[in-house]
């Protein structure tokens, strides 16, 4: 539950400057996207720059401000 509430957040704060997507390892598509990135634990939360290349994970559930500033960092 924390996560969720940690990632709504970030929606809200990301808005406008970049997609959050969730995925759910349990689904075809989770699956498929997890093993495609090298997801091994859950959470495990990706930011992405412009170009679809990661510019930082965590696999512990991070700070709000950690997440928001690896956004800002991949931002050109």
């Amino acid at each position: 539950m924390a996560a969720k509430l940690i990632v709504d957040g970030i929606e809200r704060e990301a808005a406008g400057k970049a997609h959050v997507l969730r995925l759910d390892i349990h689904t075809a598509l989770g699956s498929a996207m997890g093993e495609k990135y090298g997801v091994e634990f859950v959470p495990t939360f990706i930011v992405f720059d412009g170009s679809g290349q990661e510019t930082w994970r965590s696999i512990v559930l991070p700070a709000p401000g950690e997440i928001l500033a690896a956004l800002r960092r991949g931002s050109p």
